[in-house]
């Protein structure tokens, strides 16, 4: 979030985790139909939110990496080939998503 803060986005946010759903799902079921379609909503209408809860963060992944950063490794990816890793996110990927789904219609 950070990134899109400081790219200049107006993003706010929300510390209670209820009253942030609350205001997602509304703000969800305001869209347009093509968008409001194309979003989670329907997932979280099935998944009665009421009773969701915020997942406590963690560090790192939550599933083992070592397969896949040996399939990264063997297949050469990314910028660095003597020494291929698994891909980092960065500000520019991220901006970028943004802008594609803006440019489509679907933010």
């Amino acid at each position: 979030m950070d990134w899109l803060i400081e790219a200049g986005y107006p993003i706010r946010r929300i510390d209670d985790f209820a009253e942030w759903l609350q205001r997602f799902e509304a703000s969800l079921g305001a869209l347009p139909d093509r968008q409001r379609r194309h979003s989670v909503l329907p997932m979280l209408l099935a998944s009665n939110s009421q009773r969701l809860q915020p997942l406590k963060p963690t560090r790192g992944c939550s599933a083992p990496t070592d397969r896949f950063r040996a399939a990264v490794r063997a297949a050469k990816v990314g910028s660095d080939k003597d020494n291929p890793d698994i891909p980092h996110v960065s500000a520019p990927t991220i901006i970028n998503y943004v802008t594609n789904l803006q440019l489509l219609g679907l933010l």
